[in-house]
Parts: structure tokens; sequence; C-alpha cells
């Protein structure tokens, strides 16, 4: 099916600070657009140069909700636009970060 929704979880709009770790000691500022049981897409503050991340490779992500705790994932980048970064997060997001009502 063309344009079918792929996704098993639905999208929900969360806005908090995030960092992507390219590596140990290398982290890039960003901030969450949307999440879901199964993915998150973010936002980075900083330009990056082109080729520096690709679809397939995999990431740490950690996330500071409201609730003020740190939250870290691993995701691997399934698209890429420029209106964000869109990671598939196979052990998924806790659940009580995930509002009732989707995007």
């Amino acid at each position: 099916m063309v344009g079918s929704e792929r996704r098993q979880h639905p999208r929900h709009t969360a806005t908090w600070p995030a960092r992507l770790w390219l590596q140990e000691m290398s982290v890039l500022a960003a901030h969450t657009l949307d999440g879901s049981r199964g993915g998150i897409r973010i936002a980075l503050y900083s330009w990056i140069p082109t080729g520096t991340l690709s679809r397939g490779q995999v990431y740490r992500i950690e996330v500071r909700p409201d609730t003020g705790d740190r939250v870290s994932c691993v995701g691997e980048i399934r698209h890429m636009d420029s209106d964000g970064i869109g990671f598939e997060v196979p052990d998924g997001l806790p659940a009580a970060l995930i509002p009732a009502t989707p995007a």
C-alpha cells in the first residue's frame, strides 16, 4: 500500500531536551519532536557535515522529559529530512514518557 502508515505505535508530540551521542566523548545537543513506544524523532541544534549521520547507523540518545529524569535509549536512524532525524528504538521508550493523546 502506497502511503500507508507502517508504525506499530502512534506518535505523540514531545519537546524535551535531548543529546545524540556520536562517540564516547562527542555529543550533539538536540530536542525531541515526537516519540512513541517504538521510536523517537529529534532535531539537532547545530549543523553537522553531510554524511556524518546516515540511515541504518545506531546511536545512543538521551532525553530529559518533564519528569527531570534522564532516559537513555539506543536507536537506529530510519529517516532524515530537514525537519529531523527519526530513530527506531527496538527496546522502546518507557510507557510513562508517552502522553495519552497521539500527535
